[in-house]
């Protein structure tokens, strides 16, 4: 038996996706492309490998995996199509356990039109002492407008005093179709965590700077995550090219998450980050 179980078999999936999606997180209102009509074993864990396909830039969505029959899947994991502007290729772990015998599927819905191949990758259930217990790993929130702000992320804006933590931000937006919003969570997680990016800015500056993640109501945020790398280069590297998640327990059902930032720039556009929130549960 093979320590990684790729699928498909032998090959890459493509897909062309679907854009701008309002109510993304309702399974019927996106397109499935089959990636295993049944798994020959279970999965203990996976991950996701991404090629955004066209050119060497990307636009903002997000991916999602389901399990299930063909107009009856279920949503086992969403995660964003890249971690930044040129970020067209990565691979995320899911500690989310798959049956064996499983149809397993994945769909896409992007701000433009840009293809997407690569890989769902299972690991074996055989090759571990014991299953993690989740059952969905979730990321967000996202906007979910019908204009090219679509798939990007919440804001959060250092100011313009360089070098200064600005004030705090809820990680939240207005789209209620999220189902992981900053504002008030809607589950409990097990494991919870944050990414950030340079949300897509295409002239960033090289910068410095740091981040505090927050729990609690406005002027009273308790930080769980503090002076946390938040620098971004030229050509949008960041080192969030997965996210930053630990077993804790402020990802509760109900709680506030806010972040804060400090950046050498002032510029209007260097100095902001995108964060999204993740979380298993």
């Amino acid at each position: 038996m093979a320590n990684f179980d790729a699928q498909p078999a032998g090959s890459r999936f493509t897909i062309t996706p679907d854009i701008r999606v309002a109510a993304p997180f309702t399974p019927s209102n996106l397109t499935w492309v089959e990636v295993d009509a049944s798994t020959a074993s279970a999965w203990a864990a996976f991950y996701i490998m991404i090629i955004n396909t066209t050119g060497l830039n990307t636009n903002a969505g997000m991916l999602f995996v389901g399990i299930g029959a063909a107009s009856s899947e279920t949503i086992i994991a969403t995660i964003p199509l890249a971690p930044g502007f040129r970020g067209v290729a990565f691979n995320m772990p899911i500690p989310v356990p798959v049956a064996s015998g499983s149809r397993v599927s994945v769909a896409i819905t992007r701000q433009a039109a840009q293809d997407v191949s690569g890989q769902v990758i299972g690991l074996p259930s055989a090759d571990f002492d014991a299953e993690p217990p989740f059952t969905v790993f979730e990321s967000g929130p996202y906007d979910l407008s019908n204009t090219t702000e679509y798939g990007k992320w919440p804001v959060i804006d250092a100011g313009a005093t360089a070098n200064t933590k600005g004030a705090y931000a809820e990680i939240s937006n207005a789209y209620t179709n999220n189902v992981l919003n900053g504002d008030s969570l809607a589950n409990t997680y097990d494991w919870f965590g944050y990414s950030m990016n340079a949300n897509f800015n295409t002239v960033m500056s090289n910068n410095t700077s740091s981040m505090d993640i927050a729990t609690g109501a406005a002027s009273s945020e308790v930080i769980f995550g503090a002076d946390l790398e938040a620098t971004i280069k030229a050509n949008e590297a960041t080192p969030y090219s997965t996210p930053l998640i630990t077993h804790t327990s402020v990802g509760a059902s109900g709680a506030r998450v806010s972040a804060r930032m400090e950046s050498s720039l002032t510029n209007a556009l260097d100095r902001v980050r995108g964060v999204l929130l993740f979380g298993v549960r």
